[in-house]
């Protein structure tokens, strides 16, 4: 959870995981940035997660901005899609 993690963690696993055939990839809702959504009623324990450190997510994403190249799945995928395996190879290679 981008929002959970402090940015040392979080750019600490991605220098050590991205590599160019395998980028880092990070999914973010809309909510994880809106500061200002309503606050619904729900368990404590819900609250934590789907609120704490909501205020921090914008400067997480700014220094990740400046810190690494950004691209589109879609784009990654058109330029390294030739080197993913494909479905039936993925299926021919089951365990033992």
């Amino acid at each position: 959870y981008l929002r959970l993690l402090p940015t040392s963690v979080i750019t600490y696993f991605a220098d050590r995981m991205a590599r160019p055939d395998a980028p880092v990839i990070y999914y973010i809702h809309p909510r994880e940035i809106d500061v200002d959504q309503p606050r619904l009623p729900m368990p404590m324990s819900r609250q934590f997660r789907s609120y704490v450190n909501l205020g921090t997510t914008r400067g997480k994403l700014e220094h990740l901005f400046s810190r690494y190249r950004f691209e589109r799945m879609a784009d990654w995928v058109e330029a390294h899609g030739s080197h993913l395996p494909r479905m039936a190879e993925q299926a021919s290679v089951r365990p033992a």
